[in-house]
């Protein structure tokens, strides 16, 4: 089997999806899910753990940037993408952000994000600015670079 690297030219400007997320306070701990967004030929989705996730939970906000029903895709289907995710401030302060990371999302890793996202302590303090009217503004920013499929 023989594989083609497909390398999109890339965007001048970075494509950006916005979050918008009401009654944060009374999320559940459980996962929320945006709405699946498209980029190129690839859906994806951002996943939020309001009280954290694994070595995170209950101290950190976490958030992920996945690939919708990568259970659909092709077997051995490759995208190569950079992101950066940032929680938005409502206020006069700074939006919270990672840097911009790159990689590959593949069948065993079809998420990248962060355990440590922003402290929750951070996040619910009032003087910041994240949470205004009890709502939350995530912003995810990327560009697919490239992607690797198969031929026979």
């Amino acid at each position: 089997m023989d594989r083609c690297l497909s390398m999109t030219k890339l965007p001048t400007t970075m494509n950006t999806y916005i979050w918008t997320i009401d009654g944060f306070s009374v999320l559940p701990e459980q996962a929320l899910y945006s709405e699946a967004f498209k980029l190129g030929k690839v859906k994806w989705k951002l996943s939020l753990f309001p009280k954290g996730l694994q070595a995170g939970k209950g101290t950190h906000l976490s958030i992920w940037l996945g690939v919708h029903d990568a259970d659909l895709l092709p077997e051995d289907w490759k995208v190569y993408a950079k992101h950066k995710i940032r929680v938005k401030c409502q206020g006069t302060g700074s939006d919270i952000q990672r840097e911009t990371t790159k990689g590959w999302f593949h069948n065993a890793a079809d998420t990248w994000g962060f355990q440590f996202f922003m402290p929750l302590s951070q996040l619910m303090d009032v003087e910041n600015g994240f949470l205004l009217d009890d709502t939350l503004i995530v912003e995810v920013e990327f560009s697919v670079m490239g992607m690797l499929r198969n031929f026979i």
